[in-house]
């Protein structure tokens, strides 16, 4: 069986996957399920001493995923609020006991406007006191309420400052989050990482996207307020991007909602992957489904563990194997291939809207049939075909 341990520092991870702070960690009940559920790690819901910031934020207007990723995109919910400091060291207290007999790790998390050093400080101290085995730096997110809280404050400078400030006052490990996800400002946010002594960098792949309401030309939840499955690009190529500039371990999250997309994230780069909208739609029992997938295409893959696959698409990155990339798949359509498997095909039609008119259902056979001399080679049909009974190949 696949090892599916990590590391980062001396602190060891029975799994790579985590449950990202949040609504699945909103209280000591929920934390509680995510470790039974078998992660690696846990990160509590932020604390800060902001009263603002503690309204719990509901959808009483609308909801977003029925326009568009109907049950996947997240909508406002009592995860956005943060704790207080002495709300967030209760929930580690009361979590600690079967976290250590489930070997899983906890990390609190903080938040603060970026040079209020005296907030990150003290709460920094209660979260150590309180038994955390590492500290996550809330340096993400839109945060309107709070000046300088969350994304507005993540700058190379500050995120150095901060890190400087906290790890004069504890001593258990910190984490730097962040959600820039463009690669101009990446590096920039890399060398503070970096130069502030981070254990790690948690990379949360993050983009305004706004659901607007048609009835009343105003949008369903404000620009930066959703989450889940659509940002699952966004994530990979942050991971990606960021793995070039970064000298210390990541940790990513951002539409990661199955086997497919943890493995994803860890070939992109990534240390441990986090898990937050996709359990609060689906609940805690994903959680052991997609650590036992995980293991299992370890082990069909024949890869000893997940070391051997972190950082494994990070090469592609590079200018020269994107130039080779397009000079390969730059060919002559008669050199590409489009067959159908007759034993496949059900003659559903799925596959009919080529505009090309390339591809009919035999009268016959009642089978889909491709016209090679109008095909293109787009592969559209190879994508819409639900029995994957078409196929491209090069010649």
């Amino acid at each position: 069986m696949a090892n599916l341990s990590v590391s980062l520092g001396d602190l060891n991870f029975k799994n790579p996957i985590f449950a990202s702070a949040g609504d699945p960690t909103l209280s000591a009940k929920l934390a509680t399920k995510s470790i039974e559920a078998g992660v690696g790690a846990v990160v509590v819901k932020t604390c800060s001493v902001h009263e603002e910031e503690y309204v719990v934020t509901r959808a009483t207007r609308g909801f977003p995923d029925r326009y568009v990723e109907r049950g996947n995109y997240m909508n406002l919910s009592p995860g956005i609020a943060f704790k207080t400091p002495e709300e967030e060291a209760e929930i580690i207290q009361s979590i600690k006991p079967i976290a250590k007999k489930e070997s899983c790790v906890v990390i609190g998390s903080i938040g603060a406007p970026a040079r209020a050093f005296n907030e990150w400080e003290s709460m920094a101290k209660i979260v150590e006191q309180a038994g955390a085995d590492a500290i996550e730096i809330m340096m993400c997110c839109p945060v309107p309420q709070v000046p300088g809280l969350g994304a507005e404050g993540a700058t190379e400078e500050n995120l150095r400052d901060i890190l400087k400030a906290i790890s004069k006052v504890v001593k258990i490990p910190l984490i730097m989050k962040t959600s820039e996800t463009h690669p101009l400002f990446l590096r920039q946010l890399a060398k503070g990482v970096t130069d502030g002594g981070a254990l790690a960098w948690h990379v949360q792949g993050h983009s305004d996207m706004p659901v607007i309401d048609v009835n009343t030309g105003e949008t369903i939840l404000p620009p930066g307020a959703g989450w889940g499955r659509p940002q699952r690009g966004i994530g990979v190529q942050a991971c990606l991007v960021s793995s070039g500039f970064s000298t210390v371990p990541l940790l990513s999250t951002g539409g990661v909602y199955d086997w497919r997309s943890v493995v994803e994230r860890l070939m992109a780069g990534a240390t441990m992957v986090g898990i937050h909208s996709e359990i609060t739609y689906k609940g805690f029992k994903i959680l052991p489904k997609i650590i036992k997938e995980l293991e299992q295409f370890l082990d069909q893959k024949g890869y000893s563990g997940v070391q051997d696959i972190i950082g494994k698409a990070v090469p592609c990155t590079a200018p020269e194997w994107k130039q080779n990339w397009y000079v390969s798949h730059a060919v002559p359509k008669e050199k590409v291939e489009i067959v159908v498997n007759e034993k496949k095909c059900n003659g559903c039609e799925s596959c009919l809207g080529c505009i090309f008119d390339a591809i009919e259902v035999d009268e016959s056979t009642k089978k889909a049939k491709v016209i090679l001399e109008d095909c293109e080679r787009c592969g559209r049909c190879v994508s819409l075909c639900p029995r994957d009974a078409i196929s491209i190949r090069l010649l």
